[in-house]
């Protein structure tokens, strides 16, 4: 994406550290209930057609609450998807943490009757409103929803990521897609998630993965200050952000996912994509990402 249209609100950043999470919850449904109220005509305006599936501001649970943003994330992965994962309408995807459907919606006048789109979240709210609006007019679109624990989202979840097995037959998939998902977990999850994406994708099949990746540049940058994340507290080979919520902001050490992913059968496409998170001066998005190819 063209990196200058990237928006950052002044002081933002250095704020966020001090801000409880709980609190900072309150304070954006708040202010998305009051947006909310006479908001159909700027929906209509940014979306068209699509308007009736793009969701409040107040369902907006992952990710920021505005919709020129929601708009530019989900265009933000479909340029992606075509420019590097080669995205065929026929394509069958899976797409796992697909949130309340900002990686979706481009999708939908995309695929064609051949194509198909799973989607998979923790998020009860969210995979039943993408059902009810979604789903119901686009059948080969569908959604599902899993009881994995997770801190922030899903604290009372009865199967914990490490265990979890994606509800799909091996070699099902053409692109499997996660975005900010990895962010959230230790290395033992990740090990457990990509053993399954490799399981379910077919062979040639492709992932996209996004990460905060820990090299000698990230780790440099860091240290002084230049990124979004402090990332002080270390857990097993990872550095995460708040060490009484360990699943809120996790990095990753790259040599450790480019030797996991060689032990899960891939193949890294090209390059990793680095982002802006840590500070840098020339990135791709803002999170780092890998896509790679099963062989």
């Amino acid at each position: 994406m063209d990196t200058k249209k990237i928006k950052f609100k002044p002081g933002h950043h250095l704020l966020k550290p001090f801000i409880p999470r709980k609190l900072k919850e309150v304070i954006k449904d708040i202010v998305s209930r009051v947006e909310d109220v006479g908001s159909q005509s700027r929906r209509e305006l940014l979306f068209g057609e699509n308007e009736p599936l793009v969701p409040p501001l107040r369902m907006m649970f992952e990710g920021p609450r505005d919709y020129e943003l929601f708009k530019e994330n989900g265009r933000e992965f479909f340029e992606y998807l075509r420019r590097f994962c080669d995205l065929q309408p026929n394509h069958k995807i899976l797409d796992i943490g697909c949130g309340i459907g900002r990686k979706t919606l481009p999708l939908i006048t995309y695929l064609n009757e051949q194509g198909s789109y799973d989607g998979v979240d923790i998020v009860e709210k969210g995979v039943e409103w993408l059902r009810a609006k979604v789903g119901t007019k686009h059948p080969n679109f569908r959604f599902h929803l899993t009881d994995v624990s997770n801190g922030y989202y899903n604290a009372q979840g009865e199967i914990k990521a490490v265990n979890y097995k994606f509800p799909f037959p091996d070699n099902t998939f053409d692109i499997m897609l996660m975005g900010s998902v990895f962010t959230q977990m230790l290395t033992d999850e990740v090990e457990n998630y990509l053993a399954e994406v490799a399981r379910v994708l077919k062979p040639g099949g492709q992932s996209f993965i996004t990460y905060f990746l820990l090299n000698e540049e990230a780790e440099r940058l860091v240290s002084e200050g230049k990124g979004t994340l402090r990332l002080k507290h270390r857990v097993g080979k990872c550095r995460v952000e708040d060490k009484n919520s360990v699943a809120d902001s996790v990095a990753h050490q790259e040599a450790d996912m480019r030797a996991l992913y060689e032990r899960c059968g891939f193949n890294i496409k090209d390059k990793i994509h680095y982002g802006f998170w840590c500070g840098r001066e020339s990135y791709t998005s803002y999170e780092d990402f890998i896509i790679a190819v099963k062989r």
